[in-house]
């Protein structure tokens, strides 16, 4: 249903209006795909900026991923409607998920970076992307006491990792199954 008629209706604007700025439907979907990344970059950077902790304390960056990805209450990304769209518009075109595979690598740079163990701060930030996917796919999202239980586990883990220690590999990398 993402037709540029259904979105020039719902903007209150001619479909020329549209067609001015977003010159097709593609253009339209990484207009909407840049503005939720903006969006979420302005949130992490606040919190960022909010944090009262120094900036190399272990595990600052993932709590402020933690927090910024679940700023609005009881909503991942503000509007669901529209994130679900863009999932649904992203995995029709193979070559949108470009700009959503450059994010989530500099958000996995950034956690690998942030002093905790590599492997607890992957399972952070997958568990938080898992989360927000959840929410925005409604793929069986948390009652309210339940998602609240979740991300307050995922900050206190944050805390605990600069501490925790993990059981060595068997192969030189970790994450990988082979003996």
């Amino acid at each position: 249903n993402l037709t540029l008629d259904a979105v020039a209706q719902a903007a209150n604007v001619s479909k020329g209006g549209l067609l001015y700025h977003f010159p097709s439907k593609e253009a339209l979907v990484q207009g909407i795909l840049q503005y939720l990344l903006d969006s979420f970059g302005a949130r992490l950077q606040a919190e960022l900026a909010r944090s009262t902790e120094p900036p190399a304390a272990p595990g600052r960056w993932l709590r402020a991923y933690i927090r910024a990805s679940f700023a609005e209450p009881g909503s991942a990304a503000g509007d669901d409607v529209v994130s679900a769209a863009l999932a649904v518009a992203v995995a029709s075109d193979p070559a949108l998920l470009q700009a959503l595979r450059s994010a989530f690598g500099q958000f996995r740079d950034q956690a690998l970076h942030d002093g905790l163990d590599p492997v607890q701060a992957d399972l952070i930030r997958l568990a938080t992307d898992g989360l927000w996917f959840s929410e925005v796919l409604q793929l069986a999202p948390l009652p309210p006491a339940a998602r609240s239980g979740v991300i307050d586990y995922l900050l206190q883990w944050t805390y605990a990792g600069a501490s925790a220690t993990v059981p060595p590999v068997q192969t030189g990398e970790r994450g990988s199954s082979q003996p």
